[in-house]
């Protein structure tokens, strides 16, 4: 094979993983087309894209800039550096990057794309909703993402028959298996938004079947029996005492889908808290004392050798910077009381936050675990949740996490404030004053007006917390009737205790 068939063979496999959701060979395969190609734009595009789908920004944002001073024209450049700066909540940076992929190219759909999830993340809907209209008035074909974007706002709009109608049709375009998978979750969405619910699980049948995942059930499984055994009692007492006296974060914890959103969005709306989000800092911590370079997907902190006073007290003030610094840019006050981390899997690593913050406030939400993989099975998600596109997956994934919480109670010696979804959405300020009393906050009448705050929310509960209090979420499981009994029966299997039907 000659040198310039070569070259195109590994280019055109960098691609064809892009587009089939493979973004760790889609990053080998593009990292060894530029040793060839320095110059490439479009291959340092693909690199950085890649790159940016693992989590590893500082090394996309280096080839993604390569890019852009190569073909500083190239709209996709800037839309790619924009998706990182929104991920990292850069809200100016990601702004600038998208507002000059339009000055390029009007009205490209990735770039307004990003301009309506910023607005959506800020609740300005409105605005939203107004782009992308124009958008659309101005595009002679079908775009997906821009359908797609319009679907998103479908709820708030009350458009939902247009959106149905504009997916399907975008549906019968010739796509990568990626963007199909993109839409059908749309679809899918809407669908149930729209209570057609036995035909909203069949479409999300069909765009978790084509979700690219790597999830070895039984090597987490062992993952957390290790964890188990290593978090002893005996070893939480024995280790260093030198992390931070400091009382401001508070970390919720739970699995996604579960309510941690809104209980930071209640949080923030006290005069003396705030939030920060899912932040990743703590995986981070975690990944350095395992001795790895950076976090690769959930991280389990096995290896106490590295945990030392002087690393721990510098892992600490580390943290406590990022979590300042990361309320302030989502329009927090970095010098709130109690500031939260919300990042729902952190459940995995509470033995290394008694150890960083002795002082610490942890509020564990729960909900009926039919529910829980419910939502998760309608959501496409960024990170680390390769088990939420199967039902095996998700059912011992959910016993796991039943596993985990249980042994925290028993061997860390911060109190865990158990809530449950379905008690707080019923009966707010009962459940709303025993929050507030554990993590050290008098009560607050603007806790209960939570929707009523004007801050970021970068979760995938950002629509539900600028809503007030309902309780329709509550045994959503029910209106898909047969369809969720291989689900039901995959919980009973993997030892899930299922709430009696009559107490929901």
């Amino acid at each position: 094979m000659n040198p310039k068939t070569q070259a195109t063979s590994i280019y055109n496999k960098g691609l064809e993983a892009y587009n089939s959701g493979d973004f760790m060979t889609g990053a080998q395969a593009f990292s060894q087309f530029v040793k060839l190609q320095p110059k490439n734009a479009e291959a340092l595009l693909g690199l950085g894209m890649c790159l940016s789908k693992i989590g590893r920004f500082e090394h996309a944002i280096k080839h993604l800039q390569k890019a852009a001073k190569l073909k500083p024209m190239m709209p996709e450049v800037r839309v790619a550096l924009g998706q990182i700066d929104a991920v990292l909540q850069n809200e100016s940076g990601a702004v600038a990057h998208f507002e000059r992929a339009l000055a390029i190219r009007p009205y490209f759909g990735p770039a307004v794309l990003g301009l309506t999830d910023l607005y959506r993340k800020k609740g300005e809907f409105d605005k939203a909703a107004d782009l992308i209209d124009k958008a659309l008035a101005h595009t002679k074909e079908l775009d997906f993402q821009l359908v797609g974007a319009f679907a998103s706002l479908a709820d708030r709009t009350g458009r939902h028959e247009d959106a149905i109608r504009m997916l399907e049709e975008a549906l019968k375009q010739d796509l990568s298996k990626t963007h199909r998978m993109i839409l059908l979750f749309k679809l899918a969405d809407v669908l149930d938004k729209s209570k057609e619910y036995e035909q909203a699980w069949e479409v999300a049948e069909q765009a978790n079947a084509l979700k690219f995942v790597l999830w070895d059930a039984d090597k987490y499984d062992r993952c957390v029996d290790k964890l188990i055994s290593v978090w002893t009692r005996e070893r939480m007492q024995a280790m260093p005492k030198a992390g931070s006296d400091s009382e401001q974060p508070v970390f919720v914890v739970g699995m996604p889908r579960s309510g941690t959103s809104l209980i930071e969005q209640i949080i923030a709306s006290h005069p003396q808290g705030a939030g920060a989000g899912e932040l990743a800092e703590l995986l981070v911590i975690a990944s350095k004392f395992e001795g790895m370079r950076e976090p690769k997907g959930i991280v389990f902190l096995q290896d106490v050798n590295r945990l030392r006073a002087p690393a721990i007290k510098q892992a600490a003030e580390h943290y406590l910077q990022s979590l300042r610094h990361t309320c302030e840019i989502t329009g927090g006050d970095p010098n709130a009381d109690r500031i939260v981390d919300k990042l729902p899997y952190n459940y995995i690593l509470l033995p290394l936050v008694q150890i960083l913050f002795p002082n610490a406030k942890i509020i564990h939400v729960h909900r009926d675990p039919r529910d829980v993989c419910v939502s998760n099975f309608f959501q496409d998600f960024l990170g680390p949740l390769g088990y939420s596109y199967n039902i095996n997956h998700m059912a011992r994934c959910y016993a796991d996490y039943e596993r985990i919480i249980a042994h925290m109670h028993e061997v860390i010696d911060l109190p865990i404030l158990d809530v449950r979804y379905e008690s707080l959405v019923s009966d707010p300020e009962p459940e709303i004053r025993k929050i507030l009393d554990h993590i050290g906050l008098p009560f607050d009448e603007a806790c209960l007006e939570f929707h009523k705050a004007k801050r970021e929310v970068h979760t995938a509960s950002l629509e539900q917390v600028r809503k007030p209090m309902y309780t329709s979420s509550k045994a959503r499981w029910r209106r898909y009737g047969s369809k969720l009994d291989p689900l039901i029966s995959e919980l009973r299997a993997a030892g899930v205790h299922l709430p009696d039907d009559d107490s929901e």
